[in-house]
């Protein structure tokens, strides 16, 4: 039970700090990066992010093209929709909102499975101190009133 508290403990803090770089790496991009991206990176943030462009209020990058990520099960580019556009959020804004959204969930889970896990180890150890009360019994005696 040990072993699996230090592997899911090591696991999760690798996984949150992997996640914290991945989030400073996007935090990082500036607009000439953006722009340098080919069309279906562009479109890849764009479906996942749920976003159009670095910026929406720069139309010019902004992918509006046939889609390319997840090609097979998408029939149209969602930011060619000038009514979506005018509500969707930029891709900067919302890498960074989805990279701390992310990070606060997987921390909660893995505190959760940590105390799951400690519990765990706690009642064994209870269990474990227990194995000797096993022929313990209290009798009523007839000393108690009734």
């Amino acid at each position: 039970m040990v072993v699996l508290f230090v592997a899911a403990l090591g696991g999760g803090i690798f996984f949150i700090v992997k996640l914290r770089n991945n989030a400073y790496a996007w935090d990082s991009v500036v607009i000439e990066d953006w722009l340098a991206f080919t069309n279906a990176e562009k479109d890849t943030y764009q479906m996942l992010y749920t976003c159009c462009g670095y910026t929406p209020t720069n139309g010019s990058t902004i992918y509006t093209g046939v889609p390319m990520f997840e090609a097979a099960y998408r029939t149209a580019n969602a930011c060619a929709d000038a009514a979506f556009v005018a509500n969707a959020a930029g891709c900067y804004d919302a890498g960074n909102a989805y990279y701390h959204l992310f990070s606060v969930v997987s921390g909660a889970v893995f505190a959760g499975i940590l105390l799951f896990i400690l519990t765990g180890i706690g009642a064994a150890d209870q269990a474990k101190l227990r194995a000797g009360d096993v022929g313990y019994q209290v009798v009523n005696e007839g000393h108690l009133p009734q």
